[in-house]
């Protein structure tokens, strides 16, 4: 039976084990898959690996996360474009209030509205 000892984060262990061989007192109608020793000791190598690049990423999170927070802090203070669209909102706000036929329409929608109070006894909505 090859080993692994397993040591956890809180300090306690474990061991997972990894038949190589059959068990003389098992039934031999059971599948059981058997690991040399190779496979196991590679296996052994890739959790090591996964859990220092775990730690690294930790390490590195605190980090992370200040800079995305600068970032995002630079984002919020460039509201030019923000500017531009409000100011281009008001003109053409402005340009519509100031157009010289706004007066004749808005007078042509009165009348046009009138008429159909008149032939359907309804006003229409606006």
């Amino acid at each position: 039976m090859h080993s692994l000892y397993l040591t956890k984060p809180d300090g306690g262990g474990d061991r997972a084990k990894f038949p190589h061989r059959p068990d003389p007192t098992a039934d031999p109608q059971d599948s059981v898959r058997f690991f040399d020793e190779e496979e196991v000791r590679d296996f052994e190598v890739r959790i090591n690996e996964a859990a220092a690049q775990e730690s690294a990423f930790r390490a590195g999170l605190a980090e992370q996360l200040a800079g995305k927070r600068e970032e995002l802090a630079e984002a919020r203070k460039d509201t030019t474009g923000l500017k531009a669209a409000e100011q281009s909102h008001a003109e053409v706000r402005e340009h519509n209030r100031s157009d010289p036929r706004r007066k004749e329409a808005l007078a042509d929608l009165t009348a046009a509205r009138d008429r159909w109070q008149d032939l359907t006894g309804r006003r229409p909505p606006m």
